[in-house]
């Protein structure tokens, strides 16, 4: 499969520096999970939020997809499994 990127959805707020945002998701499990990232990563808009993530594996019959996460990660590895429906093309956001 080749690389794609996707946009995952979110709560973002300021991060520690001026030059990064804080992200926080449920993972599919309803896990919280928080990232922290470049601020060049992130799409903030007035009701959402989305981080720029790497589609690993394509949705399975469950709706699940595996993405890699950019910056750092706090719940979840650098790979975490999410709904297919929190994720959108750029085109889309």
């Amino acid at each position: 499969m080749k690389a794609e990127h996707r946009l995952l959805s979110g709560t973002v707020s300021d991060g520690m520096f001026p030059t990064e945002r804080t992200i926080v998701f449920e993972d599919f499990e309803g896990n919280t999970v928080s990232v922290i990232a470049s601020e060049r990563l992130v799409i903030e808009d007035s009701d959402c939020g989305f981080v720029r993530v790497m589609l690993i594996e394509a949705q399975d019959e469950s709706g699940r997809v595996v993405v890699l996460l950019p910056g750092d990660v706090y719940g979840a590895g650098q790979y975490a499994a999410v709904r297919a429906s929190d994720l959108k093309t750029e085109a889309a956001a």
